[in-house]
């Protein structure tokens, strides 16, 4: 027998689990490949997406502060490689790698 609390908890679960990104296409990319700074900021392994993009100011301050993800400056243009922000992701998430 299912108490109201068994299935709030249980929706919670769901709702949390629905909220983390899709990495599935991004992970099939190769690590050394580069991306500009607007397809970064949709990138899931910033916390963006398509539909929701993270700001590029965002991407600036990390920057100026470096504590961004690793990037490239070509041409006065940023891009970053799939690696680095795949490994930005990493040691962002609580118990990841650092």
């Amino acid at each position: 027998m299912s108490t109201t609390a068994d299935m709030d908890i249980s929706r919670m679960l769901d709702t949390a689990a629905s909220e983390l990104p899709d990495l599935a296409e991004w992970d099939l990319r190769p690590k050394t490949q580069m991306i500009a700074e607007k397809a970064a900021a949709a990138c899931p392994y910033l916390g963006g997406s398509e539909q929701k993009p993270r700001d590029a100011r965002t991407l600036k301050r990390w920057r100026d502060s470096r504590r961004g993800p690793a990037f490239l400056k070509i041409g006065g243009r940023y891009y970053y490689t799939i690696g680095a922000l795949r490994e930005f992701y990493q040691h962002s998430v609580r118990g990841g790698l650092c």
